[in-house]
């Protein structure tokens, strides 16, 4: 787990294994600032970025919007707008990206989770969502 990080635009909390374990799950999530949310446009402008950044700073290809693998539970009793995307890794290995994001009280907040493609459903749906059902907001 990597401690909280706080940027400019918002605070961040990522969690994933040591570099060398060899299946590698990733989760985060961020609360954007009032000041940085009230200059986005959508939650899916947010997931359209998100998207963007992780493969490039991964140095991912071959991004593709992936068939939907269902609805989100509510999360914090709000709905959340989702997009997955999956990508190629150098070895071509394929990696799956999961990025929601709501607007809850003029703050955008983000999730993302990402997995080898063939870990991806097992996690989301085993780990997850079940994480997903137990959030809340605070504020």
């Amino acid at each position: 787990q990597d401690a909280v990080q706080k940027t400019t635009n918002g605070t961040s909390l990522v969690i994933h294994p040591p570099q060398q374990q060899q299946i590698i799950v990733g989760f985060s999530v961020t609360r954007y600032i009032d000041s940085f949310s009230a200059t986005l446009s959508s939650a899916s402008q947010i997931n359209q970025g998100i998207a963007l950044d992780f493969g490039q700073q991964n140095s991912l290809t071959s991004q593709q919007t992936m068939t939907s693998s269902g609805d989100l539970p509510p999360i914090g009793g709000a709905v959340w707008t989702k997009l997955e995307t999956s990508y190629l890794t150098s070895g071509n290995n394929k990696i799956d990206l999961m990025t929601a994001s709501v607007l809850h009280n003029k703050d955008y907040y983000n999730i993302y989770v990402y997995a080898p493609d063939a870990y991806y459903p097992e996690a989301m749906q085993k780990y997850i969502q079940h994480m997903f059902t137990s959030f809340k907001f605070l504020s």
